[in-house]
This record gives structure tokens, C-alpha cells and sequence, in this order.
């Protein structure tokens, strides 16, 4: 469409690309209004959301606490809670390393119990042991 060139019902009436300027303006049909209004802004790409992180999981904690409990009922040669100990460790170490990269500390509290039991069962064993033998 150029001016009033256009002649009349030759273009439906609405908003078009103003030919004066940025924008745009409404053709009635037959000539252009003064009726202006700003171009629409072009539409913006989606924006790029990574996947959310998997909740960070804590083995060696769960494994430690597991076999701090089965180490007060069973322990022979305390091998078990040395194990339980070990795990324990482990597990409070993933924790801190998982706390220091800004996640929850996951499995402290567990790694925690699990290193007491594990403690409390090889001094157990150890006294009964002493006491046998």
C-alpha cells in the first residue's frame, strides 16, 4: 500500500506497517487515520532453562548407619563396625565436599549416627571379647 493510491476496498481495514515512519497506523479501507501506535516488539526466543539437577543422593552415609545398627547385634571380630566406620566416614566426607559445591549436606546426620554406632559397637565387642577370652 502506497498513500491513498490504493483504491478503495482494495485492502481490508486494520493495522499495517506504517509507510511514514516506525510503527504502525490504521487503513480504514480507503485511506490511512492518524490513528498511530508503536510496532509490537518482535517476539523473544524462549529462554534456555537446563533441566533441574538430580536431588544429590548420600550411599556411604545410609550404608554406614545400615551396619552401625547391624554391628550392635552382630559383630564378630568387629568387622563389621570397622566397615560401618568406614563407610561412616566416607559418607560424612561426600556430605561436606556436597555442602562445599552449595547443595545440602546430604547423609551428615546419618554418616554421623552410622560412625557412633560403629564406635559404640567395636568397644562393646571389644569388652565382651576381653572378657571371654
Amino acid at each position: 500500500m502506497s498513500g491513498d493510491a490504493a483504491g478503495p476496498g482494495s485492502t481490508p481495514a486494520g493495522w499495517y506497517d506504517d509507510p511514514a515512519g516506525p510503527g504502525q497506523r490504521w487503513w480504514d479501507g480507503a485511506a490511512w487515520t492518524e490513528h498511530r501506535q508503536a510496532a509490537a516488539p518482535p517476539p523473544q526466543p524462549l529462554a534456555y532453562q537446563p533441566a533441574p539437577a538430580a536431588c544429590p543422593r548420600n550411599p556411604q552415609a545410609t550404608a554406614g548407619l545400615v551396619l552401625g545398627i547391624v554391628a550392635l547385634v552382630v559383630n564378630t571380630l568387629a568387622v563389621v563396625s570397622v566397615l560401618a566406620g568406614v563407610l561412616s566416614v566416607l559418607g560424612l566426607t561426600k556430605a561436606n565436599r556436597l555442602q562445599a559445591f552449595g547443595y545440602a549436606p546430604v547423609g551428615r546426620t546419618k554418616a554421623v549416627w552410622g560412625l557412633v554406632l560403629a564406635v559404640v559397637a567395636f568397644f562393646f565387642t571389644a569388652q565382651v571379647k576381653f572378657f571371654l577370652f
